[in-house]
């Protein structure tokens, strides 16, 4: 090691401020994307034309990911299982087997990540029911009826 003092910051008790930093950086993330990408009538007016010029489609048709994509498959499946595996050596706790459910969780994350913006974006949802065929099809059935009047009961 280059700085042998320097190693008392890794140890117990001192080693939970690394942990701490990274939850308070996730507490301001969280609130950023919450708070300032929601949908707002300046942040519609901002991006109207754009998305119109670009995409041809209205702002208020489209769903914000910001407030309704919560960060939570990343953080089950990728950051916690990560965090974990990293800060239990540093605080003296062993994990064994356990340390295995890393590679599992981080394996599913790029697959389950896709089907949760899925199901939140309307038009994804809407095109996969209907090529799933799981959209309720209301069928109509008319008849042709012919209603024949002769010239005496007009009058």
């Amino acid at each position: 090691m280059i700085h042998p003092a320097q190693i008392q910051w890794f140890k117990y008790p001192r080693a939970l401020i690394w942990p701490s930093i990274f939850i308070v950086i996730a507490i301001f993330w969280w609130c950023n994307v919450y708070f300032l990408l929601s949908s707002n009538d300046t942040f519609n007016a901002y991006l109207n034309e754009t998305i119109y010029e670009n995409y041809e489609e209205r702002i208020e048709r489209l769903s914000y990911i910001g407030p309704l994509y919560f960060t939570i498959v990343p953080i089950i499946f990728m950051y916690t299982p990560t965090t974990i595996l990293f800060i239990c050596p540093i605080i003296g706790v062993e994990l064994g087997v356990i340390a295995n459910m890393t590679s599992i969780c981080l394996a599913l994350y790029p697959a389950l990540d896709p089907l949760v913006v899925m199901y939140f974006i309307r038009d994804y949802r809407a095109f996969l029911m209907k090529k799933l065929s799981l959209t309720r099809s209301v069928s109509s059935v008319t008849r042709n009826t012919s209603i024949t009047k002769h010239e005496e009961d007009i009058i």
